[in-house]
């Protein structure tokens, strides 16, 4: 649900369904069970794709932030954002879920955090039990497919949507570790509308809380402040680029999404465009830059 309180050009966000309020207070009971949080984010919101409260809930447990789908991201705004991290003395990495490499990335910095509490058992001369680890995020910022392609398999249910995850679940990662899949914890409240417009583009809100439309109307004024020759080359740099709600409506008239009377039902053109975005097709953006010294 949304609700808006307006306040100049800002208007509050509030979307915080029953289950995620139950899953915040889960959260903070199987915290306390694990010895590694793996925080997952998106790597085009390095920040607000981060929850205060589940920086709350771990409190000082050992922590790596996974700052997935970089692939969608600026590549020149990810190596700010890296070494405005390595600066905070953030342990962290920029990668895809999905992609072969990532166990091979994740690993070794999952090793380098759990050595001391394994030297501390070795120095009582005690076996020491397999590790846990928790993954933690936002819904749709990537937990079930890391999870998937950790452990090799499609155990966890994937959808390209926020919220799928809705309880608590165990793997065993490569005989090494106890792997806790969460379910996505989302901000209980959104202070600025142009956060949550954001935060939809990248699915980590439903489409149907803002409206698709409103959302990608304002994704496409993003790209073409920031990137128009992004879209001249998508759509046909011959024909020029026109505003988003005249691309909006050449989308919709190109896939016949009309509705009565031959008008374009803008609604679907939007969750197509929103859609093919997702996929990587409009190109790559990161759409919060690394803060300025000092701030």
């Amino acid at each position: 649900m949304a609700k808006s309180n307006a306040s100049g050009d800002e208007r509050a966000v509030s979307w915080y369904p029953g289950h995620m309020l139950k899953a915040q207070k889960r959260l903070a009971e199987d915290a306390k069970q694990v010895d590694v949080v793996l925080e997952l984010r998106d790597a085009r919101l390095p920040l607000l794709s981060g929850n205060p409260e589940i920086q709350r809930i771990i409190g000082p447990k050992a922590r790596l932030v996974l700052f997935n789908k970089a692939s969608l991201a600026d590549p020149q705004r990810t190596a700010a954002w890296t070494r405005y991290f390595a600066a905070q003395g953030l342990r962290c990495l920029f990668l895809d879920a999905d992609s072969q490499k990532a166990l091979n990335l994740i690993l070794p910095h999952v090793d380098a955090l759990v050595a001391p509490l394994v030297e501390r058992y070795r120095a009582r001369d005690i076996r020491p039990p397999q590790p846990r680890l928790m993954i933690v995020g936002m819904p749709n910022v990537g937990k079930s497919t890391l999870i998937n392609r950790l452990i090799h398999s499609h155990r966890q249910k994937v959808a390209p949507m926020p919220g799928v995850t809705r309880q608590a679940v165990w793997v065993n990662l490569k005989q090494r570790y106890q792997l806790m899949d969460t379910p996505g914890v989302m901000l209980p409240r959104i202070a600025r509308e142009e956060d949550a417009l954001r935060l939809t583009w990248i699915g980590s809100i439903k489409d149907t809380i803002l409206g698709a439309e409103r959302a990608a109307l304002a994704l496409l004024q993003y790209i073409l402040s920031e990137a128009p020759a992004d879209l001249a080359q998508w759509m046909d740099a011959s024909i020029g680029v026109p505003g988003p709600a005249d691309i909006l409506d050449r989308v919709g008239t190109q896939r016949g999404m009309l509705g009565p009377g031959g008008n374009v039902n803008r609604n679907l053109a939007a969750e197509w465009l929103l859609h093919h975005y997702r996929d990587g097709q409009l190109g790559r953006y990161t759409f919060e830059p690394p803060p300025e010294r000092g701030q």
